[in-house]
This record gives structure tokens, C-alpha cells and sequence, in this order.
């Protein structure tokens, strides 16, 4: 029984060590990097004809960009999230001209 407890212990102190290296990486990656994985993310939960996929990868790719500039600012923080309020819903609207109105439902529903 003691094993099984130093097994779950060691767990749970690892467990925040995987949380934060899977953070720094997401951090540190490049805008094409994150719109890719967007993308990806998008394709599997979204079931993406071929048609909207190759419509949707600018898209993401454009906005990555800018929430890179905005990452990048030297704005206050509640400015930047403001600004990436914005953006956000200037992405949101061009999804809606690729995105049938079930996949913008799911889309949604996921990301919150």
C-alpha cells in the first residue's frame, strides 16, 4: 500500500512540472507555430472539409500575427486585452463566412 501512496505523491508533484513546460512551450512558440496548431485543433474538432481548411489557415496565421504585435506592445495589460477582445471578434466574423453556423456553434462552445 505504501507504494501505491509514494506513487500518487510522485504524480502530483510532477504533474505541475508537465503543466508548466507545456505552457513555456506554447509561450515561446513562433505565431506560425500557434496558428498551426489552431488550425490542427480546428480540423479535429471541427471536422473541416478541405475547402474550409485551406480558407481557415490564413486566417489563423493573419491573426497569430497580431496577437503577436499586441503580445509584443508596450501597452498596459488591460489595454492589451482589450485589443485582443477586439480582435478576436474581427477572427470570430471571418470564421463565420467558412464556418457552417453547427461548426460555430462547437467552436464556441469548446474555446469557452
Amino acid at each position: 500500500m505504501k507504494i501505491y501512496k509514494k506513487l500518487i505523491v510522485g504524480i502530483f508533484l510532477l504533474l505541475p512540472m508537465v503543466i508548466m513546460a507545456q505552457n513555456s512551450r506554447f509561450m515561446n512558440s513562433t505565431p506560425e507555430e500557434r496558428a498551426q496548431a489552431h488550425t490542427e485543433w480546428m480540423q479535429k474538432n471541427l471536422n473541416l472539409s478541405n475547402s474550409q481548411l485551406d480558407k481557415i489557415k490564413p486566417i489563423n496565421i493573419k491573426y497569430a500575427h497580431e496577437m503577436e504585435k499586441i503580445k509584443n506592445s508596450d501597452m498596459s495589460n488591460m489595454e492589451k486585452i482589450k485589443v485582443v477582445k477586439e480582435v478576436d471578434k474581427k477572427r470570430i466574423a471571418e470564421f463565420k463566412t467558412v464556418l457552417s453556423s453547427e461548426q460555430l456553434k462547437i467552436y464556441n462552445d469548446k474555446k469557452n
